[in-house]
């Protein structure tokens, strides 16, 4: 009895730290989000302020295609750091006992701190 005890003592530390791991991973992509967003802006500004630049001949086309291309870039970034999200909440879902369908983590409201662990 003390066995299975300790077995299943095992197999919840082992969920514990997946789930305490995927979320860690979680919280990484919606920091990546954000920086995506912020970068997406900024690109955005870029290329408008590259397509006056072309408009006025100060530019080149190629100018402009970079800047397109950049700024597409960072959009498909954003959406494949998105989808791999809902996956990290999918599997947090699992992990919790949840339908996934039900089941959401809210954006980060703060940043997350590193625990001091001492040596």
């Amino acid at each position: 009895m003390e066995s299975s005890a300790d077995d299943l003592a095992a197999v919840r530390l082992r969920l514990e730290g997946q789930l305490a791991d995927t979320y860690v991973q979680l919280r990484g992509l919606d920091g990546q989000i954000k920086l995506l967003h912020d970068t997406i802006d900024v690109y955005d500004n870029a290329l408008a302020l590259t397509n006056d630049r072309h408009a006025k001949g100060i530019a080149s086309g190629l100018d402009v295609a970079r800047a397109e291309t950049q700024l597409e870039d960072a959009k498909s970034d954003l959406s494949d750091t998105a989808a791999r999200r809902a996956l990290l909440e999918h599997a947090i879902a699992s992990l919790v006992g949840k339908p996934a369908s039900e089941f959401s983590v809210p954006g980060p409201a703060q940043d997350m701190k590193i625990p001091n662990v001492p040596v």
